[in-house]
């Protein structure tokens, strides 16, 4: 995928890979969901942030990533900062290489990253960041999006096609790629997705199953 000169590889496993920069771009991981969850009293499984963390480990092997760059809510709430999630992720970072940067555009959920930020070796970048001309931000409708003059990337909207017919239809993470704005699907599994079809714009491109798919 070329945009204004820049090229950024397209994968299903729901990141974008900015391979000049040797960069991958993830948004909405939600760490700590299912503790947020449970901390509430509601019954939902554990797992979502072992199968996230994992995923995201795979993908830094595979494109050979020297960098991830986070487009906001790496955490969901602060209820669901335990001991045991920290430790958790600290572990899994400390894994995945200390020579490996992580930068991270603060989204809404992310109010008390800074709790966390020092411990998995994190560095926070505030609600924008602009790096060769490309605009970073989490939300693609924020007042920072439409100050950038050249092309955007964000998340937030947790983009979906629905796809099938009537009866069958089922929904599809999705990216979507505008002129100007480029949507990342929720990197995490545990999000609902918000369909999007032409509402917002630009091509669109189903993660399905090994492949993307332009729909």
């Amino acid at each position: 995928m070329r945009t204004l000169g820049h090229e950024f590889e397209l994968w299903p496993t729901r990141v974008a890979y900015w391979r000049r920069k040797r960069t991958l771009l993830v948004a909405d991981l939600h760490l700590g969901k299912s503790e947020t969850f449970q901390r509430a009293g509601v019954p939902v499984p554990s797992g979502a942030m072992h199968e996230a963390l994992d995923r995201l480990g795979g993908a830094i092997a595979v494109t050979g990533a020297e960098r991830v760059l986070v487009l906001g809510d790496v955490l969901h709430a602060p209820a669901g900062i335990t001991a045991s999630m920290v430790e958790t992720v600290r572990a899994w970072r400390a894994r995945v290489g200390g020579k490996l940067r992580f930068q991270v555009v603060c989204g809404n959920h992310d109010r008390e990253i800074e709790r966390v930020a020092p411990a998995w070796d994190m560095a926070l970048l505030g609600e924008s960041y602009v790096e060769d001309g490309v605009g970073f931000v989490h939300d693609p409708d924020s007042e920072a999006a439409r100050r950038m003059d050249g092309f955007v990337w964000a998340g937030h909207v947790h983009p979906a096609v629905a796809m099938g017919r009537r009866g069958r239809a089922f929904k599809l993470a999705c990216f979507v790629v505008g002129d100007r704005v480029g949507v990342l699907p929720a990197f995490s599994l545990f999000t609902a997705g918000t369909t999007v079809g032409g509402r917002r714009g630009g091509r669109v491109f189903a993660c399905a199953g090994d492949e993307v798919v332009e729909v």
